[in-house]
């Protein structure tokens, strides 16, 4: 079988360009030793190991293996994950079945979900690759230290967590600071990267495509006549700056306006509100980051002037140890909060100083299970040392709650109870609500779905007596969504919604018909632009 020229130069994997002279025979003798990349961007510093070979991966991303051999990435400890050995591969290649993102709304549920999932596990380990950089310059490639394999022997990273509890776990900012004293990041701990920043670095390198957009504008039509009473724009000014315009009347004249400005790392430097879009800020919070991009303090300002400061106060890991409020900023602590942690960096008890005396008037008690999920809740209100009321949590492995727990009066009696049940794939299947803790369910909801894993059917019987008093049907198709409520179980549709959907399967109109007449009532129209992730997920209200 002839193989193409074109064919021949991808499997060749040299720098030097196919065809007519200038070739480079050094490189292409050393790729051909070492024929796989570890990329997103390129990964030099990883210890990997096979059947037959072992070693680190060199200045781009290179590691030896032979045909059919599974390969094995780690730092100390730490092991990255498994997969069979290919020419490229990347972190994808070392979650099982990870489906990478890549609309806004995947996107979003990936990141701010608090359940574990292989999409935030793929994030974790993304985002830790990045943050561990040697010169925090991704455009010529990861470098991992050499003092970080030595400092992580004996480390365990978990990155089977939620993105927001992995930025808090407490190995991986101790593995920072003890790297910054023994002088790497310049003797400096390095920020944690933001995971929408570290997303678009992964994309881009790994060639990734994707449809993340941002709203960027919203219409509402109050009577469904065609004409808008009131419109929304969002507008990034800059990579970092988010504008608000809100047009109560929709005449075309903005009449007030905010702007979100975040820095380079990605983080909030501040919002700002101008009350009549006049061009003068009425409202500001501006905050304050250390070098590592440990927030150090909030202020908040009224027509320029300062009216309002929070001063957090860190340990060396960069957790909030305290938090110092002076509401009106006369350089007087009015309110002091202060956190313990554990060896994992969750709080354990928090203490509430209303003023500042040194004795806490009231505090909070977590513990924690097993896998690491909050487990009771306790609030010691006068801070007497007994809790006025108490709170239980049972979570699976994978952090779903299974039963909630409330006990008003700490007498050991459960006043309220709270049951959910999941189908085999984990979607919610049945909550049972028990408002009275006497035993007996006042209130059951019911979730169908297809097989493409979206709600058809959700129902609620108020009173538990096995009769539907509520129910919502949704009918999917390539361009919309359909849902009927029946709001009073008489097997007939109350109100009617509908919502078409754009290419990148965000909604762009949503109407709403009241009554059921076949009439819309009332609807918006949105419209969407392209966005790189930490875009689309600023430009939803997120931070």
């Amino acid at each position: 079988m002839r193989l193409s020229l074109l064919f021949l130069c991808v499997l060749s994997l040299t720098l030097s360009a196919c065809g007519g002279g200038g070739g480079n025979n050094g490189e292409d003798a050393f790729f051909a030793n070492f024929p796989g990349r570890f990329i997103g961007p390129a990964v030099a510093g990883l210890e990997y190991e096979t059947a037959t070979k072992a070693g680190r991966t060199g200045p781009q991303g290179q590691f030896d293996f032979e045909p059919g051999e599974t390969i094995t990435f780690r730092l100390g400890n730490t092991e990255l994950g498994s997969a069979p050995a290919a020419e490229r591969m990347s972190p994808v290649d070392l979650i099982e079945n990870v489906k990478v993102p890549r609309t806004t709304d995947e996107l979003v549920r990936a990141v701010y979900s608090e359940y574990r999932s292989r999409e935030a596990q793929l994030f974790n380990l993304i985002l830790f690759l990045q943050t561990l950089d040697a010169d925090g310059d991704l455009a010529n490639g990861i470098q991992i230290p050499d003092e970080v394999i030595t400092l992580m022997a004996g480390v365990q990273i978990d990155f089977d967590l939620n993105t927001e509890d992995f930025a808090e776990h407490a190995p991986f900012r101790r593995l920072l600071f003890d790297g910054s004293q023994v002088g790497l990041w310049d003797g400096i701990k390095p920020p944690i990267r933001h995971v929408g920043k570290a997303i678009d670095a992964f994309h881009g390198y790994a060639g990734i495509q994707h449809q993340f957009e941002y709203r960027a504008r919203m219409q509402g039509d109050q009577d469904a006549d065609g004409t808008p009473e009131y419109e929304h724009h969002y507008l990034f000014t800059g990579e970092f700056a988010l504008e608000l315009l809100v047009d109560n009347d929709a005449d075309g004249n903005a009449d007030t306006s905010a702007t979100q400005l975040y820095n380079p790392l990605g983080h909030l430097d501040a919002n700002q509100y101008d009350a009549g879009n006049n061009g003068t800020i009425d409202e500001e919070e501006a905050i304050e980051y250390d070098a590592s991009g440990d927030i150090e303090r909030a202020m908040g300002y009224s027509n320029g002037v300062l009216r309002a400061t929070h001063t957090f106060t860190k340990d060396e890991l960069g957790y909030t140890r305290m938090r110092d409020d002076d509401d009106n900023a006369d350089g007087v602590i009015d309110y002091r909060t202060t956190y313990y942690r554990d060896a994992l960096g969750r709080i354990e008890r928090t203490e509430e100083d209303y003023d500042v005396d040194g004795s806490p008037d009231q505090i909070r008690t977590n513990t924690y299970d097993a896998n690491g999920h909050l487990r009771t809740r306790s609030f010691d209100n006068d801070a007497d040392g007994n809790p006025e009321s108490t709170a239980t949590y049972v979570h699976d492995p994978r952090g779903r709650q299974l039963l909630y727990q409330h006990d008003a009066g700490a007498d050991g009696s459960v006043d309220q109870e709270i049951v959910t049940e999941y189908d085999d794939i984990a979607r919610t299947r049945r909550i049972t609500i028990d408002n009275d803790g006497d035993g007996t369910p006042d209130v059951f909801r019911f979730t169908q779905y297809d097989a493409a894993g979206r709600r058809t059917l959700e129902m609620t019987d108020r009173d538990a007596d096995g009769t539907t008093d509520t129910s919502t049907r949704f009918v999917y198709f390539p361009d919309r969504i359909e849902r009927e409520l029946d709001s009073d179980g008489d097997g007939n549709p109350d109100e009617y919604r509908t919502q078409f959907l754009n290419p990148a399967g965000n909604v762009e109109s949503d109407y709403v018909d009241n009554d059921a007449d076949g009439t819309p009532d009332r609807g918006e129209e949105l419209l969407w632009e392209r966005a790189s992730a930490f875009q689309a997920l600023q430009g939803l209200g997120q931070s």
